[in-house]
């Protein structure tokens, strides 16, 4: 299974909104694992932990599409900017004219 997701840290409220073309669990791995992943970084930084995937990471959308997984994944990153989620991304600005799509898009779900 693809498509975008949402890690949550055991320890606060932050969390990560991501997407992938691949196995979601690899993808999981991935972030913890990697000292170049926001997540690891994170967890490092703070002390924190990730206990395990069934009680970290949420399934938003399943889809396999590219192009929708971006748009998918920029709704939900600028939905947890406008509900003022502490969020692990690096990256949480989208272009102008997404951003205001997105705010549609989320007082619409």
């Amino acid at each position: 299974m693809s498509g975008v997701y949402r890690i949550n840290c055991d320890n606060c409220d932050s969390e990560y909104i991501g997407k992938t073309a691949r196995n979601f669990k690899i993808r999981f791995k991935e972030h913890v694992k990697d000292p170049n992943s926001n997540i690891y970084q994170h967890l490092k930084d703070n002390n924190h932990k990730i206990s395990c995937i069934e009680n970290n990471l949420e399934i938003i959308h399943n889809n396999t599409d590219d192009r929708t997984l971006r748009v998918l994944e920029n709704i939900e990153i600028r939905r947890a900017v406008l509900n003022n989620s502490p969020l692990i991304n690096a990256q949480i600005d989208i272009c102008k004219s997404a951003s205001t799509l997105a705010d549609l898009c989320c007082n619409l779900t």
